[in-house]
């Protein structure tokens, strides 16, 4: 086992955002003065784009954000809120970040983030260019026509991109250890969605490096691993408890219950989950034919089969001492609860920002305006194990990991 690192780390956060449509306004011309070119050895053999910083502290700074955001004809929202998020994102948020986004949208993410320290990688034009997905579109085609019911709002890019975003997260520690060779070494990374930015609740020193600290050691001893077997992501709900008898072949299965807009941990998990993550994809979808557009569904099902490495946090964990109370909030006023991990992972004094502007936000009757209202408050990490045992029963043991990884699943041409 690595040692684990413990006095200087990195936080890589990426997140992703889907635009509905192409519009003028983000086909910016690029300005040559906005990036310093960074040796060919970094880009992708065959890539026509490249990686490109504007300020060397990119690669010296003790934290780092990453971020992706790539144009799709299919999306949930319109490309006016993925701007709107990615304003809320970029504008605010003190530390670098690490970007993906294809060349023509570079000038955007630039111009949003103004003076802040930002490294763009790209690289990629299309989500279909990126490696764990090249060559799968028909695939993903095919998938996207016979099995997804939800077909109007969604289409193939949109899963790749999800495919792809374990890669991404990997990719970025990667790249960035070559970027910032000589300096401080990646302690951990995580992924973040830019919709996690939607409600416009404004962060900054975030993820803050002692929170992240904290949860990774009271993971551990919560779990018995090590913090760096860890990999942690919150999560939204528990499995239907028919889903106690689910094993390897069937395939991923749908449940409001990982939260999957964000997760990470030490460079040797992030490794692990990617290698897991697109080898149970590339199985499920070829040798057994299941549906694999959904990032949820797949983080469900690994949650099943390896619970003992995860780590999470339950924003509405019903013995949560609160919800035992019969109590409507039993964290206080969190805003909504998806985006809790914001929260979970600030400074204690931006904890107490966040708290005294969600209190603000509360609509009440004229009567109930001097009644008490609760601040947000933390609570504490949960091993994934112990969550589903509550759920299942204590003798309930996970399902058999028995996916041979070092097979290559994908047919040959």
């Amino acid at each position: 086992m690595p040692p684990i690192r413990t006095r200087t780390f990195l936080l890589v956060l990426i997140s992703i955002g889907v635009f509905y449509y192409y519009s003028d306004r983000y086909l910016l011309s690029s300005n040559s003065q906005d990036f310093v070119s960074v040796p060919d050895t970094l880009h992708h053999g065959g890539d026509a784009g490249s990686i490109s910083t504007d300020l060397v502290t990119a690669f010296t700074s003790e934290v780092l954000l990453v971020s992706a955001f790539f144009p799709l004809n299919r999306s949930h929202h319109s490309g006016e809120e993925y701007e709107e998020w990615l304003g809320n994102f970029l504008e605010t948020i003190q530390t670098p970040i690490y970007f993906f986004t294809p060349p023509e949208i570079a000038p955007l993410v630039r111009k949003q983030r103004g003076s802040l320290p930002i490294t763009i990688n790209s690289s990629y034009t299309d989500p279909f260019d990126v490696p764990p997905v090249q060559g799968l579109y028909d695939y993903y085609y095919k998938m996207h026509r016979w099995q997804n019911k939800d077909r109007k709002a969604e289409g193939p890019g949109l899963y790749a991109l999800r495919t792809a975003k374990p890669w991404f997260l990997a990719e970025a520690v990667k790249n960035y250890e070559r970027l910032a060779s000589g300096s401080k070494p990646i302690g951990y990374a995580f992924w973040v969605d830019i919709g996690s930015f939607q409600d416009g609740l404004v962060v900054r020193d975030w993820p803050n490096v002692e929170r992240v600290k904290e949860m990774l050691k009271e993971g551990a001893e919560a779990t018995g691993k090590s913090e760096d077997e860890l990999i942690f992501f919150p999560i939204n709900d528990v499995p239907n408890l028919t889903m106690q008898w689910w094993k390897e072949d069937m395939g991923p299965f749908y449940r409001n219950f990982a939260q999957v807009s964000f997760f990470g941990g030490t460079p040797n998990v992030i490794e692990w989950w990617k290698e897991v993550y697109l080898k149970y994809h590339d199985y499920w979808l070829f040798k057994r034919e299941a549906f694999v557009g959904q990032d949820r569904t797949m983080f469900n099902s690994l949650s099943l089969l390896f619970p003992g490495r995860i780590i999470t946090v339950w924003a509405s964990d019903p013995y949560e001492p609160g919800s035992l109370e019969g109590k409507v909030n039993p964290l206080g006023i969190c805003g909504d609860i998806r985006w809790y991990f914001r929260y979970f992972l600030s400074s204690r004094s931006e904890r107490r920002t966040i708290g005294i502007l969600l209190k603000s936000r509360v609509w009440r009757m004229p009567w109930q305006i001097f009644s008490p209202v609760e601040e947000c408050r933390l609570t504490g990490v949960l091993g994934m194990e112990d969550v589903l045992r509550r759920n299942f029963g204590s003798s309930w043991n996970p399902p058999r990991a028995e996916l041979d990884l070092s097979v290559d699943y994908r047919p040959k041409h």
